[in-house]
């Protein structure tokens, strides 16, 4: 077992990059704090690079905790200055674990498969992270990303996610179009929202027995290009002043609204 005292540490510097967008895709890493999630993480199967612990917080572990977190994984022991720059959580369980990140491609999905959520330029990462949270609870198949979507590994998205980020599938999209013809090709009906369509997000008729849910950008809403490929437009409607819904509790009004009639 290792320990870390100097800020000028290669390996730390390494940990420390990690918090940066660019080098956590340079390296395909990414961090997750929490005894929890990062126990988790490993018994789910994601390749744990190693786990950093707080000097302080492995002083005060029940030797049975030491025990199992050096049977799983390579356990360095960070001073507090060091673990405070690497922490990004206000209250840190004093815990991070450095994980390989999973690529997924449509060549994952299976026949039995019935309902994919696409997220289109979702910027906000508290509502992506929202959205994965609640694509688990409801049992999604996949989740999609395109390209203009904040990175799912930003440190924010990842709490929001409160730990599902390690139970749902994610696919990357590289480009809008094949990847939703693919799913067309697949008897998936594309379902877009927008406040100008006749379908009430009640209406069962708007679905098929596979569905691909597009959840737009926060400010512009769904691209007119997939809008241009969407088989059918559903709409929430408002009853008072605001004028559209957060992109999150949208998401989650449809994706149970789907998951009743599958």
């Amino acid at each position: 077992m290792n320990s870390i005292t100097s800020s000028q540490n290669a390996q730390f510097k390494y940990l420390k990059s990690l918090q940066q967008k660019k080098y956590r895709q340079r390296y395909q890493r990414f961090l997750l704090e929490g005894f929890r999630y990062v126990v988790d993480a490993i018994e789910n199967g994601w390749q744990c690079e190693g786990v950093y612990v707080h000097e302080h917080i492995w002083e005060t572990l029940e030797e049975t905790m030491r025990e199992s977190l050096l049977q799983r994984a390579e356990v360095t022991i960070l001073s507090a200055v060091l673990f405070e720059a690497v922490a990004e959580t206000l209250n840190s369980q004093g815990i991070v674990g450095v994980f390989l990140m999973r690529q997924s491609s449509l060549d994952t999905l299976e026949e039995t498969d019935r309902f994919i959520v696409y997220l289109d330029r979702i910027q906000d990462p508290g509502n992506l992270g929202t959205i994965i949270r609640t694509a688990d609870a409801a049992g999604v198949d996949a989740v999609v990303l395109n390209r203009g979507c904040v990175d799912v590994f930003n440190s924010k998205a990842l709490r929001s996610t409160a730990g599902s980020i390690l139970n749902v599938r994610l696919i990357y999209a590289e480009s809008d179009d094949e990847v939703l013809t693919a799913l067309s090709d697949r008897q998936f009906k594309i379902l877009v929202t927008d406040l100008q369509s006749d379908f009430d997000f009640n209406d069962n008729l708007a679905y098929g027995e596979k569905n691909c849910l597009v959840i737009g950008n926060e400010g512009s809403g769904v691209s007119e290009t997939i809008k241009a490929m969407a088989n059918v437009r559903i709409k929430i409607p408002i009853y008072g002043k605001a004028e559209s819904l957060n992109a999150s509790v949208a998401a989650g009004i449809l994706i149970y609204k789907i998951k009743t009639i599958l």
